[in-house]
């Protein structure tokens, strides 16, 4: 499945080259780092995908944790320990996408492929359509329904979760949790998504809004089975690889999407990130490329782009 997913790919991106490059389960961080970095000064690297579960990753200072970091393969022109990667001063550069297809098994890594590869041939769809969840308090994040209405997604075409008051509400938590879980599941191809955006706080296993009963966690997002093509979430370290239960990665390689974007550490958004990457994807911009200069790690195929 790997490598007919690989050649599917190439050939529906004229312009892309997919290099394979086998890499020993023992090498450091640094030969790794040294790998890609030759790569990228030598063949123009755009992006690099961690194939296989199990690279090393570095580990970074995350205000005071210590989480591994595939971000820091991320600024290549500089050279290995001038900078992490992350919150570094002198350190602007997110110069490559990384990939991941850290599926949680290597069963649902051969069906994700499957999907891709279906996809491409045209025998998987997506109904043009947008769902927007945002879990923030208006304080924090002053946007609307009304924001991400467009040409593409006028508002017919729009779902919208929000109404977020209070963090510690444990009612409007059930509510939007009920809500998000009714538009997230969908067996009917005319009720699925061509992108989903997520923004709420988050941690490595899962992001808000919370309730008595939980949060939304990997087991919530794998119980509702999700159907968008991509799936863009601002949300802090949920796409965390160093995690068994990534809530990215349940979203992506878990329901019946195809790809997606995620911030594997803290992340401070903004009411202009996911309306900017939003335009980028409309505009006909890859997933992985439309996330670059925020550092987001792209899960499944970087190169998707709306159709």
């Amino acid at each position: 499945e790997l490598s007919a997913a690989l050649e599917v790919v190439e050939e529906q991106n004229r312009r892309l080259t997919i290099r394979r490059v086998e890499v020993w389960r023992s090498i450091t961080v640094e030969k790794l780092y040294e790998l890609i970095r030759r790569q990228y000064l030598t063949r123009n690297v755009t992006t690099v995908i961690l194939g296989s579960p199990g690279p090393p990753l570095p580990i970074v200072d995350n205000f005071g944790a210590l989480v591994r970091y595939s971000g820091a393969y991320t600024t290549l022109s500089r050279g290995f320990g001038v900078d992490d990667g992350f919150f570094n001063p002198t350190n602007d550069l997110f110069e490559v996408t990384i990939a991941s297809w850290g599926a949680p098994s290597n069963t649902m890594l051969k069906k994700y492929l499957h999907r891709v590869i279906r996809y491409y041939e045209g025998s998987i769809r997506f109904s043009r359509r947008l769902l927007v969840a945002n879990a923030m308090i208006p304080d924090e994040l002053p946007l609307a329904k009304s924001d991400f209405v467009d040409a593409r997604y006028p508002e017919k075409r729009v779902e919208y979760v929000g109404d977020i008051t209070a963090y510690l509400d444990d009612a409007e938590g059930t509510a939007w949790r009920e809500r998000y879980a009714s538009l997230l599941t969908s067996l009917d191809t005319n009720r699925s998504y061509e992108l989903a955006l997520i923004e709420a706080h988050g941690s490595t296993t899962f992001h808000y809004p919370c309730d008595s009963a939980g949060c939304v966690d990997a087991a919530f997002i794998r119980n509702a089975v999700p159907r968008a093509q991509l799936v863009v979430a601002a949300s802090c370290s949920i796409g965390n690889q160093g995690v068994a239960d990534s809530p990215m990665s349940a979203y992506v390689f878990e329901g019946r999407s195809l790809g997606g974007l995620g911030a594997e550490i803290t992340f401070f958004a903004n009411a202009g990130v996911l309306l900017d990457i939003k335009s980028r994807l409309e505009a006909g911009a890859p997933v992985g490329g439309a996330g670059r200069r925020y550092g987001f790690t792209a899960f499944g195929d970087p190169f998707l782009r709306l159709p």
